[in-house]
């Protein structure tokens, strides 16, 4: 039951948080107009060029820095593969804003599990959830529109993984792959953050 109870009561909290916010979550972005509306057009470009089967031409556009076009690069492909299932049936706004909202849940629930793992006291790793998920950072990045930047449950994943992989003989190596691999796909910011930190535990003598 606790499996299920504690991350409906992340939900619940970020739904709580945000409760103004709700009513335009098909209708405008929550936060950062300027960021969240680059993320819009990338979602949608993107979008289009799947669904037309053309990637090829993804790449490059005349649609900004018109006539002349420019070369495009991809802010977050983790946010991507996440968005476009979402962009298709829901439109940009909304897979904007759901993984916007989504990412506080992820953030709190991916903390517990780290806590718990560390100290085994479910209490105390509740409030590390609650206190991570609405940490300044996190607040400000969601504020920003940085959507990219408000994945940080993607450090306390891949440090959890790489915890279980050295107590336990190398067991799950890969979901510890491939916490790496969507921290180092996710942003920039909480990649080197994970790099560090896992540099340090895993310098760190053995529990």
């Amino acid at each position: 039951m606790r499996r299920l109870g504690i991350p409906a009561a992340f939900i619940l909290l970020t739904l709580i948080a945000n409760k103004d916010l709700l009513a335009f979550l098909g209708a405008d972005h929550l936060a950062g107009s300027w960021v969240s509306g680059s993320f819009f057009w990338e979602f949608s470009w993107f979008g289009e060029r799947l669904r037309s089967g053309d990637l090829a031409s993804a790449w490059f556009t005349r649609d900004i820095l018109f006539p002349i076009g420019t070369r495009l690069i991809v802010e977050s492909p983790l946010a991507l593969a996440l968005a476009l299932p979402l962009e298709r049936w829901l439109g940009a706004a909304r897979a904007f804003n759901l993984l916007w909202l989504a990412s506080y849940p992820a953030a709190g629930w991916a903390m517990y599990a780290l806590a718990l793992r560390l100290t085994s006291n479910a209490r105390a790793s509740f409030v590390a959830g609650f206190l991570f998920m609405f940490s300044h950072y996190s607040l400000t990045q969601h504020r920003l529109g940085h959507l990219h930047e408000t994945m940080i449950f993607l450090l306390p994943l891949l440090l959890l993984r790489l915890i279980i992989f050295r107590q336990e003989d190398g067991k799950g190596y890969m979901l510890l792959l491939a916490a790496a691999a969507a921290a180092g796909l996710g942003s920039p910011y909480i990649a080197a953050s994970a790099l560090i930190a896992g540099a340090v535990l895993l310098a760190a003598e053995p529990a």
